[in-house]
């Protein structure tokens, strides 16, 4: 940038009236100047502008600013005060990206529909971000580690939440997502340790890896009657969660996906689920009941209820006791439990496996707590 377009004096940079553009990487690493002002014919802030000006606390903006381009502003460690002016249409990538002491509230401006990647992460000290009505997509860790936030409203007009968007966001203790959301990937609210409740909406039909992953208040999920997939650790160290309903057209759970849900007490596996994966409810150490549908799920993991030492699942067992079993239902001679080794007699009780093994009937749910094979012949129990 020419020298004749702007004024250096007493640590504030004057840039000149009629200046329209500040071009890329003009006054990048300069740590010259704490204070900025703007002239009116502003229109433009070019990529990575202002990038690591380390004394910059203060910008002086004015109301005709259209454009804020990428990484503007990015590692304005001391940038304090920064208020965007209402005709801004577009906040680029990364633009406020650590700026750590910025304490300003933000008002993003109404004609911004989508907010770019990393535009505001990691920006610690923010008290509140209200986001446009029109806005459409926010990109992955657009607020990221934004932990001085206490709530966000996310506008009807929202479709998509990107990787990490919210991740990180501390205080929030309520997210009211709308119905037209359609998806929500990974990780998107991970970490937000202060959220108690969240609603699905019907549009998202995937939970993605670790979207809520390790929300330790969460207590309570209303998943939509639309979901299918529940993948890999989505709800992994959501300690306080204490409910969540299935819904019928849920066919796969993830594997990890409830690990460490300390809060769980009983579940219902819904009636089309196809597969339970490795890990899924491992170390939900106070799921007591879980509840089976009346038709085999062949893709249940052994490990799937890895250390669930209190659970009793509520399953279709033949139980009996040993002297009262019929000769056709002796398909594998064996004297002695496979598991215990205790000899059978006549008062026993018993189970009968639909692989056909026998074992005593206490061994065997004692077994089925960690592993969900046949402890002789190793087939998927399918409950």
């Amino acid at each position: 940038m020419d020298e004749t377009d702007y004024t250096l004096s007493n640590g504030t940079l004057t840039i000149h009236e009629g200046v329209k553009k500040i071009p890329t990487d003009a006054f990048k690493e300069r740590s010259d100047f704490q204070k900025v002002i703007f002239p009116n014919s502003l229109r433009l802030i070019g990529k990575r502008a202002f990038c690591a000006c380390i004394n910059l606390n203060y910008v002086e903006t004015n109301n005709n600013l259209r454009v804020i381009d990428l990484g503007a502003f990015q590692n304005c460690f001391r940038l304090i005060s920064f208020n965007i002016p209402k005709n801004v249409y577009y906040i680029g990538r990364s633009a406020f990206n650590c700026c750590y002491k910025l304490e300003s509230p933000i008002v993003i401006p109404q004609k911004i529909k989508i907010l770019e990647e990393s535009a505001f992460f990691n920006c610690k000290s923010i008290p509140s971000i209200v986001l446009p009505s029109k806005l459409m997509i926010i990109k992955k860790l657009a607020f990221f580690g934004c932990s001085d936030v206490l709530s966000f409203s996310i506008p009807e007009t929202v479709v998509e939440i990107g990787m990490f968007a919210f991740c990180h966001c501390t205080k929030i203790s309520e997210m009211v997502l709308p119905p037209n959301v359609e998806s929500i990937h990974e990780s998107a609210f991970s970490s937000c340790i202060n959220l108690r409740r969240i609603t699905i909406p019907s549009k998202v039909t995937v939970i993605e890896k670790s979207t809520f992953m390790n929300c330790e208040r969460l207590e309570e999920v209303v998943l939509s009657d639309q979901t299918e997939k529940i993948i890999s650790s989505s709800f992994s160290g959501c300690k306080m969660l204490h409910k969540i309903d299935f819904p019928d057209t849920l066919v796969k759970i993830g594997s990890y996906a409830f690990s460490y849900c300390l809060g769980l007490t009983e579940i219902r596996i819904p009636l089309h689920l196809e597969k339970i994966s490795e890990y899924a409810f491992s170390n939900c150490r106070n799921l007591e009941i879980v509840h089976f549908p009346d038709v085999e799920i062949p893709g249940i993991h052994e490990y799937a209820f890895n250390n669930c030492n209190k659970i009793i699942i509520q399953k279709r067992l033949t139980e009996k006791k040993y002297g009262e079993l019929l000769p056709e239902e002796i398909k594998f001679d064996a004297d002695c439990c496979p598991i215990s080794g205790e000899e059978f007699h006549k008062d026993m009780p018993i189970v009968i496996l639909k692989c056909g093994h026998v074992f005593k009937k206490e061994s065997l749910l004692e077994w089925i707590k960690i592993r969900n094979i046949c402890p002789y012949c190793r087939k998927n129990l399918g409950f």
